[in-house]
């Protein structure tokens, strides 16, 4: 099976033979329904990324894959300590406070749908009143959907899927510094936008490839979030879908 996946590469010479290759030799669900490679990417601008001009000049593009529900298991290449996973279960600071708001938001609108009004339960849960009327004033429904549900499990977290495409003139092992670079802005840190979504840096996967498509290969981080480290370039079948 690892031979197929290995031939099946070499045929990989632009993003739409590669979305291809993942589709129907790694059996990723993305719809085969002549969409371009554009119709189901993201891009993410230098500037959302924080990227200096140094990087810049060496990353071409940055395009995240439109899929939110894959499960890679990595066990096998990982190097984190069992210390280090388990203490990467514990909810970042982010998302501990989006939980609370989603949690607050919650029971503003319970208390209102029994016949409260803003000023009584601004005075009842000891919020001010401009707070409680500015949730009411939120369609539910439109809310909830700005925040994940951190009562999932680690399992379920969903995996950040992006395309770097490098310069030819850069070689893919030795763009472990870009990427970290990339992934600095992925994360949640301290004094970035809270607008843009976040991924812990062990559930990012970057598919690297230079402009004429000669090197190409996947990367993951692992190690403590503080000092994250890029696994050399994983095998290909460890991608793999069940079909």
């Amino acid at each position: 099976m690892f031979g197929n996946i290995a031939h099946d590469i070499q045929k990989v010479h632009n993003f739409e033979s590669l979305v291809d290759f993942l589709r129907d030799s790694l059996n990723w669900p993305i719809p085969d329904e002549g969409l371009e490679f554009e119709e189901i990417t993201y891009d993410w601008s230098a500037e959302a990324l924080e990227l200096d001009a140094n990087t810049q000049a060496r990353i071409i593009s940055c395009r995240q894959l439109q899929l939110y529900n894959l499960k890679f298991d990595l066990s096998a290449v990982s190097h984190r300590s069992n210390t280090e996973s388990r203490s990467e279960r514990v909810l970042t600071t982010r998302q501990k406070l989006l939980a609370a708001e989603q949690g607050i938001a919650n029971a503003v609108n319970k208390l209102h749908e029994i016949g409260m009004d803003a000023e009584t339960i601004a005075s009842k849960i000891g919020m001010d009143l401009a707070s409680v009327t500015k949730i009411l004033k939120v369609d539910t429904e439109s809310y909830q959907g700005q925040l994940f549900d951190y009562s999932s499990s680690e399992a379920q977290q969903p995996w950040g899927i992006f395309f770097i495409q490098f310069n030819d003139d850069v070689e893919l092992d030795a763009c472990r510094t870009l990427l970290r670079r990339v992934l600095r802005g992925l994360v949640d840190r301290r004094g970035r936008s809270v607008s843009l979504p976040f991924w812990r840096h062990d559930r990012l996967l970057f598919i690297c490839t230079t402009m004429n498509f000669q090197s190409i290969g996947f990367a993951c981080f692992s190690g403590r979030q503080s000092r994250p480290i890029v696994d050399d370039y994983i095998p290909l079948n460890y991608f793999q879908l069940d079909s």
